[in-house]
């Protein structure tokens, strides 16, 4: 049972569901062989879809949810129970971590099955920690390097710096069983293999959804700086689940939710409740920018 859950209230759309998330989330996680963290990630990443009613009527619904949630990952995860389990000897450490590149079909199974936002990033550099023993190689930690895509941030970058020499963290990924500073230990590595092999690649972005509970602890840890909060927040879902805006262009060559609306009806769905903006960290690779923009920036935009 997750510590972290402990005496936390479900209060979604404003309106209470009356459970402590440490009661319905980790009842389903343990019935569903799921860690109560990954579990609290979809509730919380789905729950806003939901329309608040009557105070009973949405506790029922808010838990027939997390349920639906438990079965859908269960299922997801059902041919790699094995990623996810704890080495039977000795805990692995840092020191015997191996840092290379993964796969891309190792890497797919971690976004589209593990990672919350369940999709996978196409024409990426996919890095990580693996730990082996006894011939037996398990993948400890993954991290995802993307192209730069966000063109409502290019007139916020620096005044030297290019679109062409940013690069974009879209996915982190450590299992439950990996050491603690697992991922700091990975960006490190990253940084070193960024600056080495990808010398025209000066700064990366990578984005924190505070919505779900995430605090950047990691990012702070390895001396990213804050870039700013990109507002106008919402969630997508295709036929119930939550489907990210960038696989809606590559299934509906749109995002736009009026023409996904009319074309997907009922199938289609979009937030209308407020949430708090998007958080920009970045990193910048080029050890000069570094030194002269260790303070950061508060840049304020839109998502478009």
């Amino acid at each position: 049972m997750s510590s972290s859950l402990k005496g936390r209230m479900l209060v979604i759309n404003g309106v209470s569901a009356g459970h402590e998330l440490e009661q319905i989330t980790c009842d389903n996680a343990r019935k569903y062989d799921l860690l109560p963290r990954d579990l609290l990630i979809q509730t919380l990443l789905h729950l806003p879809r939901l329309r608040p009613a009557e105070t009973k009527a949405y506790r029922r619904t808010v838990a027939a949810e997390v349920t639906r949630l438990a079965a859908l990952m269960r299922q997801r995860r059902a041919n790699f129970r094995t990623w996810t389990e704890p080495h039977t000897g000795s805990a692995p450490s840092i020191a015997e971590a191996n840092f290379e590149q993964i796969e891309e079909s190792r890497a797919r199974v971690i976004h589209e099955r593990f990672h919350y936002l369940a999709s996978f990033r196409f024409e990426s550099l996919h890095l990580g920690l693996t730990w082996e023993r006894n011939q037996y190689r398990r993948l400890m930690a993954l991290l995802t390097v993307s192209p730069f895509d966000l063109p409502h941030v290019t007139a916020f970058l620096p005044p030297e710096v290019t679109a062409q020499e940013v690069k974009v963290v879209s996915r982190v990924y450590s299992f439950d069983w990996a050491p603690l500073n697992t991922v700091s230990s990975l960006m490190g590595e990253t940084f070193r293999f960024m600056r080495d092999r990808e010398p025209n690649t000066r700064v990366l972005l990578t984005y924190l959804n505070p919505n779900l509970g995430f605090r950047g602890t990691s990012y702070e840890a390895s001396n990213w700086v804050s870039f700013g909060h990109e507002h106008g927040t919402r969630y997508a879902y295709l036929d119930g689940s939550y489907i990210t805006d960038r696989e809606l262009r590559r299934k509906f060559g749109t995002a736009d939710p009026a023409a996904l609306g009319s074309g997907l009806g009922p199938r289609f769905s979009v937030t209308t409740v407020p949430m708090k903006p998007l958080r920009l960290y970045a990193y910048f690779i080029d050890r000069r920018l570094r030194s002269h923009y260790r303070d950061g920036f508060d840049h304020q935009f839109r998502s478009p």
